[in-house]
Protein backbone atom coordinates (compact mmCIF):
# COMPACT_ATOMS: atom_id res chain seq x y z
CA UNK A 1 0.00 0.00 0.00
CA UNK A 2 1.56 3.50 -1.16
CA UNK A 3 1.22 6.55 0.50
CA UNK A 4 -0.98 8.17 -1.63
CA UNK A 5 -3.38 5.50 -1.10
CA UNK A 6 -6.54 6.70 0.55
CA UNK A 7 -6.48 4.04 3.00
CA UNK A 8 -3.34 5.28 3.94
CA UNK A 9 -5.02 8.96 4.46
CA UNK A 10 -7.01 6.98 6.53
CA UNK A 11 -5.14 5.35 8.75
CA UNK A 12 -2.58 8.33 9.26
CA UNK A 13 -5.70 10.48 9.79
CA UNK A 14 -7.26 8.09 13.03
CA UNK A 15 -4.10 7.22 14.30
CA UNK A 16 -3.05 10.98 14.49
CA UNK A 17 -6.20 12.50 16.08
CA UNK A 18 -6.19 9.59 18.83
CA UNK A 19 -2.70 10.17 20.04
CA UNK A 20 -3.86 13.50 19.87
CA UNK A 21 -7.29 12.83 21.92
CA UNK A 22 -6.22 13.14 26.18
CA UNK A 23 -9.18 10.59 26.78
CA UNK A 24 -7.85 8.02 24.39
CA UNK A 25 -3.81 8.43 25.44
CA UNK A 26 -5.32 8.33 28.70
CA UNK A 27 -7.63 5.22 28.72
CA UNK A 28 -5.32 3.26 26.00
CA UNK A 29 -1.55 3.81 27.32
CA UNK A 30 -1.62 6.28 30.57
CA UNK A 31 -3.75 3.97 32.67
CA UNK A 32 -2.03 0.62 31.88
CA UNK A 33 1.01 2.05 32.30
CA UNK A 34 0.17 3.33 35.72
CA UNK A 35 -2.27 0.97 36.69
CA UNK A 36 -0.77 -2.22 36.43
CA UNK A 37 2.85 -0.91 38.51
CA UNK A 38 0.24 -0.12 41.06
CA UNK A 39 -2.11 -2.96 41.21
CA UNK A 40 0.94 -5.82 41.00
CA UNK A 41 3.44 -4.29 43.64
CA UNK A 42 0.32 -3.02 45.94
CA UNK A 43 -1.30 -6.52 45.96
CA UNK A 44 2.34 -8.00 46.05
CA UNK A 45 3.43 -5.78 49.13
CA UNK A 46 -0.02 -6.68 51.00
CA UNK A 47 0.42 -9.77 50.48
CA UNK A 48 3.77 -10.77 52.11
CA UNK A 49 3.08 -7.96 54.72
CA UNK A 50 -0.31 -9.80 55.64
CA UNK A 51 1.49 -13.49 55.16
CA UNK A 52 4.91 -12.37 57.39
CA UNK A 53 2.36 -10.74 60.02
CA UNK A 54 0.03 -14.33 60.15
CA UNK A 55 3.37 -15.77 60.15
CA UNK A 56 4.43 -13.84 63.26
CA UNK A 57 0.95 -13.54 64.98
CA UNK A 58 0.57 -14.91 68.29
CA UNK A 59 -2.11 -17.82 67.85
CA UNK A 60 -3.63 -19.74 70.63
CA UNK A 61 -4.02 -23.63 70.08
CA UNK A 62 -5.70 -26.15 72.01
CA UNK A 63 -4.69 -29.70 73.33
CA UNK A 64 -7.03 -32.29 75.20
CA UNK A 65 -5.19 -35.59 76.96
CA UNK A 66 -1.99 -36.48 78.06
CA UNK A 67 1.41 -36.28 76.21
CA UNK A 68 3.88 -34.49 78.24
CA UNK A 69 6.05 -34.82 75.08
CA UNK A 70 3.95 -33.69 72.87
CA UNK A 71 3.09 -30.56 74.94
CA UNK A 72 6.69 -29.72 75.11
CA UNK A 73 6.74 -29.74 71.53
CA UNK A 74 3.56 -27.40 71.03
CA UNK A 75 4.99 -25.08 73.32
CA UNK A 76 8.43 -24.97 72.01
CA UNK A 77 6.54 -23.25 68.61
CA UNK A 78 7.05 -19.86 68.38
CA UNK A 79 4.47 -16.96 68.53
CA UNK A 80 2.37 -19.57 69.52
CA UNK A 81 0.12 -20.69 73.16
CA UNK A 82 -0.85 -23.70 74.35
CA UNK A 83 -3.92 -24.46 76.56
CA UNK A 84 -4.86 -27.76 78.41
CA UNK A 85 -8.91 -28.59 77.57
CA UNK A 86 -11.31 -31.17 78.08
CA UNK A 87 -12.36 -30.67 74.55
CA UNK A 88 -10.81 -29.57 72.38
CA UNK A 89 -13.37 -29.56 69.43
CA UNK A 90 -15.14 -27.51 71.24
CA UNK A 91 -12.37 -24.89 72.39
CA UNK A 92 -12.24 -24.32 68.98
CA UNK A 93 -15.72 -24.11 68.29
CA UNK A 94 -16.24 -21.44 70.98
CA UNK A 95 -13.35 -19.27 69.48
CA UNK A 96 -10.76 -19.81 72.63
CA UNK A 97 -8.12 -21.68 70.20
CA UNK A 98 -8.03 -21.06 66.26
CA UNK A 99 -6.98 -24.95 66.36
CA UNK A 100 -6.42 -28.10 68.51
CA UNK A 101 -5.26 -31.49 69.24
CA UNK A 102 -7.96 -34.23 70.75
CA UNK A 103 -5.63 -37.28 71.93
CA UNK A 104 -6.86 -40.15 72.00
CA UNK A 105 -7.56 -41.88 75.57
CA UNK A 106 -4.18 -43.66 76.64
CA UNK A 107 -2.32 -41.82 73.97
CA UNK A 108 1.13 -41.53 76.37
CA UNK A 109 0.88 -45.14 77.28
CA UNK A 110 0.05 -46.70 73.78
CA UNK A 111 3.50 -44.48 72.38
CA UNK A 112 5.34 -45.80 75.78
CA UNK A 113 4.37 -49.70 74.54
CA UNK A 114 5.15 -49.28 70.85
CA UNK A 115 1.87 -49.23 69.74
CA UNK A 116 0.13 -46.58 67.32
CA UNK A 117 -1.12 -43.85 69.30
CA UNK A 118 -4.16 -41.83 67.23
CA UNK A 119 -4.95 -38.24 67.40
CA UNK A 120 -7.11 -35.49 65.93
CA UNK A 121 -6.61 -32.16 64.29
CA UNK A 122 -9.35 -29.68 64.18
CA UNK A 123 -8.90 -26.13 62.46
CA UNK A 124 -11.36 -24.21 60.59
CA UNK A 125 -10.44 -24.53 56.91
CA UNK A 126 -12.50 -21.08 56.31
CA UNK A 127 -9.86 -18.97 58.54
CA UNK A 128 -6.62 -18.13 57.53
CA UNK A 129 -5.62 -17.63 61.43
CA UNK A 130 -6.67 -21.67 61.92
CA UNK A 131 -5.07 -22.76 59.04
CA UNK A 132 -1.88 -21.03 60.24
CA UNK A 133 -1.67 -22.61 63.65
CA UNK A 134 -2.58 -25.92 61.86
CA UNK A 135 0.41 -25.64 59.72
CA UNK A 136 2.66 -25.00 63.17
CA UNK A 137 1.11 -28.22 64.60
CA UNK A 138 1.76 -30.20 61.96
CA UNK A 139 5.59 -29.10 62.29
CA UNK A 140 5.50 -29.98 65.82
CA UNK A 141 3.71 -33.79 65.07
CA UNK A 142 6.24 -33.97 62.84
CA UNK A 143 9.42 -33.56 65.08
CA UNK A 144 7.54 -35.52 67.70
CA UNK A 145 7.03 -38.62 65.24
CA UNK A 146 10.37 -38.79 64.31
CA UNK A 147 11.52 -38.65 67.85
CA UNK A 148 9.58 -41.32 68.72
CA UNK A 149 10.61 -43.45 65.47
CA UNK A 150 14.21 -42.72 66.58
CA UNK A 151 13.67 -43.59 69.95
CA UNK A 152 11.79 -47.56 69.09
CA UNK A 153 14.59 -47.70 66.64
CA UNK A 154 17.06 -47.30 68.93
CA UNK A 155 15.75 -49.32 71.48
CA UNK A 156 15.57 -52.31 68.88
CA UNK A 157 19.53 -51.59 67.76
CA UNK A 158 18.05 -50.88 64.18
CA UNK A 159 19.17 -48.00 62.52
CA UNK A 160 16.76 -45.31 60.34
CA UNK A 161 18.85 -46.88 57.05
CA UNK A 162 17.35 -50.07 57.62
CA UNK A 163 13.60 -49.03 57.91
CA UNK A 164 14.45 -46.86 54.73
CA UNK A 165 16.48 -48.48 52.22
CA UNK A 166 15.95 -46.22 49.74
CA UNK A 167 17.33 -42.57 49.13
CA UNK A 168 16.11 -41.05 46.90
CA UNK A 169 17.32 -37.72 45.05
CA UNK A 170 15.53 -35.84 42.89
CA UNK A 171 17.48 -34.26 40.02
CA UNK A 172 15.82 -31.39 37.52
CA UNK A 173 17.82 -31.66 34.23
CA UNK A 174 16.15 -28.69 32.64
CA UNK A 175 18.75 -26.00 32.73
CA UNK A 176 17.83 -22.70 34.09
CA UNK A 177 16.51 -21.09 30.69
CA UNK A 178 14.51 -23.89 29.70
CA UNK A 179 12.64 -23.92 32.87
CA UNK A 180 12.75 -20.32 32.63
CA UNK A 181 10.79 -20.93 28.97
CA UNK A 182 8.35 -23.51 29.83
CA UNK A 183 6.79 -21.13 32.68
CA UNK A 184 6.74 -18.54 30.73
CA UNK A 185 5.15 -20.41 28.23
CA UNK A 186 2.62 -21.24 30.64
CA UNK A 187 1.99 -17.53 31.64
CA UNK A 188 2.61 -15.57 28.05
CA UNK A 189 0.55 -16.80 25.33
CA UNK A 190 -2.80 -15.93 27.60
CA UNK A 191 -1.17 -12.42 29.35
CA UNK A 192 -0.19 -11.80 25.63
CA UNK A 193 -4.12 -12.62 24.21
CA UNK A 194 -5.59 -10.96 27.01
CA UNK A 195 -3.76 -7.70 26.46
CA UNK A 196 -4.91 -7.73 22.96
CA UNK A 197 -8.14 -8.15 23.28
CA UNK A 198 -8.64 -5.25 25.76
CA UNK A 199 -6.08 -3.36 23.40
CA UNK A 200 -8.80 -3.62 20.34
CA UNK A 201 -11.51 -3.03 22.23
CA UNK A 202 -11.81 0.74 23.09
CA UNK A 203 -10.21 1.68 19.33
CA UNK A 204 -12.43 -0.42 17.66
CA UNK A 205 -15.62 0.81 19.31
CA UNK A 206 -14.42 4.59 19.20
CA UNK A 207 -13.04 4.35 15.49
CA UNK A 208 -16.59 2.81 14.38
CA UNK A 209 -20.21 3.35 16.54
CA UNK A 210 -17.89 6.65 18.45
CA UNK A 211 -17.68 7.99 15.09
CA UNK A 212 -20.81 7.53 14.19
CA UNK A 213 -22.42 8.84 17.41
CA UNK A 214 -20.31 12.59 16.87
CA UNK A 215 -20.99 12.55 13.75
CA UNK A 216 -17.78 12.88 11.49
CA UNK A 217 -18.03 8.64 10.25
CA UNK A 218 -21.23 10.23 7.79
CA UNK A 219 -19.13 13.09 6.95
CA UNK A 220 -16.26 10.38 5.90
CA UNK A 221 -18.95 8.44 3.81
CA UNK A 222 -19.67 11.28 1.28
CA UNK A 223 -15.85 12.08 0.94
CA UNK A 224 -15.24 10.35 -2.58
CA UNK A 225 -13.20 7.99 -1.39
CA UNK A 226 -14.65 3.79 -2.05
CA UNK A 227 -16.19 2.07 1.33
CA UNK A 228 -13.68 0.00 1.00
CA UNK A 229 -10.58 1.85 1.23
CA UNK A 230 -12.98 3.51 4.31
CA UNK A 231 -13.28 -0.06 5.92
CA UNK A 232 -9.37 -0.92 5.19
CA UNK A 233 -8.01 2.57 6.67
CA UNK A 234 -10.38 2.28 9.63
CA UNK A 235 -9.04 -1.50 10.28
CA UNK A 236 -6.03 -0.12 10.07
CA UNK A 237 -6.05 2.61 12.24
CA UNK A 238 -7.66 -0.21 14.98
CA UNK A 239 -4.74 -2.12 14.44
CA UNK A 240 -2.10 -0.15 14.69
CA UNK A 241 -3.77 1.71 18.12
CA UNK A 242 -4.31 -1.99 19.63
CA UNK A 243 -0.75 -2.94 18.50
CA UNK A 244 0.93 -0.13 20.35
CA UNK A 245 -1.79 -0.40 23.35
CA UNK A 246 -0.76 -3.90 23.68
CA UNK A 247 2.62 -3.24 23.51
CA UNK A 248 2.89 -0.46 26.16
CA UNK A 249 0.77 -2.79 28.56
CA UNK A 250 3.18 -5.50 27.61
CA UNK A 251 6.23 -3.48 28.45
CA UNK A 252 4.66 -2.02 31.52
CA UNK A 253 3.80 -5.83 32.60
CA UNK A 254 7.65 -7.07 31.64
CA UNK A 255 9.10 -3.76 33.79
CA UNK A 256 6.97 -4.55 36.97
CA UNK A 257 7.96 -8.47 37.01
CA UNK A 258 11.57 -7.93 36.45
CA UNK A 259 11.26 -5.22 39.72
CA UNK A 260 9.87 -7.81 42.11
CA UNK A 261 12.30 -9.63 44.03
CA UNK A 262 13.40 -12.96 43.64
CA UNK A 263 14.58 -15.46 46.14
CA UNK A 264 17.61 -16.82 45.37
CA UNK A 265 16.50 -20.52 45.48
CA UNK A 266 14.08 -19.84 42.91
CA UNK A 267 16.88 -17.23 40.74
CA UNK A 268 19.31 -20.24 40.76
CA UNK A 269 17.22 -22.76 39.04
CA UNK A 270 14.65 -20.60 36.53
CA UNK A 271 16.05 -17.81 34.26
CA UNK A 272 13.92 -15.78 31.97
CA UNK A 273 15.18 -14.54 29.07
CA UNK A 274 13.39 -14.29 25.69
CA UNK A 275 15.38 -15.25 22.41
CA UNK A 276 15.75 -12.19 20.05
CA UNK A 277 13.21 -14.40 17.30
CA UNK A 278 11.19 -15.28 20.06
CA UNK A 279 10.35 -11.75 20.22
CA UNK A 280 9.80 -11.33 17.22
CA UNK A 281 7.08 -14.33 17.17
CA UNK A 282 5.46 -12.52 20.22
CA UNK A 283 5.10 -9.55 18.33
CA UNK A 284 4.12 -11.21 15.09
CA UNK A 285 1.67 -13.02 17.24
CA UNK A 286 0.52 -9.75 18.71
CA UNK A 287 -0.27 -7.89 15.39
CA UNK A 288 -2.02 -11.64 14.22
CA UNK A 289 -4.42 -11.45 17.25
CA UNK A 290 -4.82 -7.43 16.69
CA UNK A 291 -6.59 -8.41 13.40
CA UNK A 292 -8.40 -10.86 14.49
CA UNK A 293 -9.65 -9.38 17.65
CA UNK A 294 -9.92 -5.84 15.69
CA UNK A 295 -11.80 -6.96 12.69
CA UNK A 296 -14.76 -9.08 14.94
CA UNK A 297 -14.88 -6.05 17.01
CA UNK A 298 -15.33 -3.52 14.43
CA UNK A 299 -18.27 -5.74 12.71
CA UNK A 300 -19.96 -5.61 15.72
CA UNK A 301 -19.63 -2.04 17.25
CA UNK A 302 -20.65 -0.59 13.70
CA UNK A 303 -23.68 -1.93 14.06
CA UNK A 304 -24.43 0.02 17.22
CA UNK A 305 -26.13 3.50 17.33
CA UNK A 306 -23.68 5.02 19.90
CA UNK A 307 -20.64 3.91 21.77
CA UNK A 308 -23.28 2.91 24.81
CA UNK A 309 -24.68 0.12 23.06
CA UNK A 310 -21.39 -0.87 21.18
CA UNK A 311 -19.81 -1.47 24.83
CA UNK A 312 -22.88 -3.45 25.41
CA UNK A 313 -22.69 -5.18 22.19
CA UNK A 314 -19.22 -6.62 22.56
CA UNK A 315 -19.32 -7.63 26.30
CA UNK A 316 -20.46 -11.51 25.40
CA UNK A 317 -18.14 -11.13 22.42
CA UNK A 318 -15.16 -10.58 24.87
CA UNK A 319 -16.17 -13.18 27.10
CA UNK A 320 -16.44 -15.14 23.66
CA UNK A 321 -12.69 -14.26 22.67
CA UNK A 322 -11.72 -15.35 26.29
CA UNK A 323 -12.97 -18.59 26.60
CA UNK A 324 -10.76 -20.04 24.00
CA UNK A 325 -7.37 -19.00 26.00
CA UNK A 326 -9.33 -20.76 29.06
CA UNK A 327 -9.78 -24.00 27.16
CA UNK A 328 -5.70 -23.31 25.83
CA UNK A 329 -5.20 -23.15 29.55
CA UNK A 330 -6.66 -26.78 30.42
CA UNK A 331 -3.47 -29.08 31.15
CA UNK A 332 -2.84 -32.31 28.92
CA UNK A 333 -4.15 -29.30 25.57
CA UNK A 334 -2.05 -29.98 23.02
CA UNK A 335 -1.73 -28.99 19.61
CA UNK A 336 -3.75 -31.00 16.77
CA UNK A 337 -4.74 -30.31 13.28
CA UNK A 338 -8.27 -30.06 15.01
CA UNK A 339 -7.59 -27.50 17.60
CA UNK A 340 -5.13 -25.58 15.37
CA UNK A 341 -8.21 -24.57 13.53
CA UNK A 342 -9.66 -22.81 16.43
CA UNK A 343 -8.81 -19.03 16.72
CA UNK A 344 -6.78 -18.03 19.40
CA UNK A 345 -6.57 -21.85 21.19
Amino acid sequence: MTRSHPAWHIVRKEVVEALRDRKTLVIMLALPLVLYPMLFLAVGQATQIQRERLDNEALVVAISGESKALLEHLEALEATQVRVVDDAEGALLRGDAVASIALAEGFAEGVAKGEQAELKVFYDGANERSQVAERRMAEALQVFAEDIRKTRLEGLGVTLEYVEPVAVERMNVAPPVRQGGWLLGQILPMLVSFLMIGAAFYPAVDLTAGEKERGTLQTLLAAPISPLAIVVGKFGAVLALSVLTGLANLASVALVALSMPVPEAVASEVSFAIAPLNGLLIFLCMILLGMMFGGVMMAVAVTARGFKDAQNFLTPLYLLCVFPLVISGVPGIELTLVNAGIPVL
